[in-house]
């Protein structure tokens, strides 16, 4: 419940105002701001692409198997989308030694288990 309420307060922040590339967070951020780390980028950007594999591959009960599901190209190229914009926050987060270090984590957990899944969705292109 906690981390959900300060996921909440830190995604409410004016982005423009809060953060910039010289400074990074200004003075009138919140104190949580200052508490997400590369790692915590890291874990929720896996989290979510894990959390999207699942909805696509794994239907709620009732709701029959993927192939029993009507979907639309549209809806399947969003989903892919979503993953490709992941996959490339998680990239750009090895601008820091840290970050380097969590984002490769994250990307070799998610390769080992779902890879060939990702390769079909991850583009090389930084247009999204």
């Amino acid at each position: 419940m906690r981390s959900r309420l300060s996921s909440e307060c830190v995604l409410s922040l004016p982005f423009e105002e809060v953060f910039n590339l010289q400074n990074g967070v200004s003075a009138e951020a919140s104190i949580l701001s200052y508490h997400i780390t590369p790692t915590l980028v890291a874990a929720t950007f896996q989290k979510a692409i894990e959390a999207i594999l699942d909805m696509q591959l794994y239907p709620p009960c009732g709701e029959g198997t993927p192939k029993d599901r009507s979907l639309s190209p549209h809806a399947d190229s969003t989903w892919k989308q979503h993953i490709d914009t992941i996959m490339k926050g998680l990239v750009s987060l090895d601008a820091t030694i840290g970050g380097a270090l969590a984002s490769g984590l994250a990307i070799q957990n998610l390769m080992q288990i779902h890879g060939d899944i990702i390769s079909d969705c991850w583009s090389c292109d930084f247009e999204t």
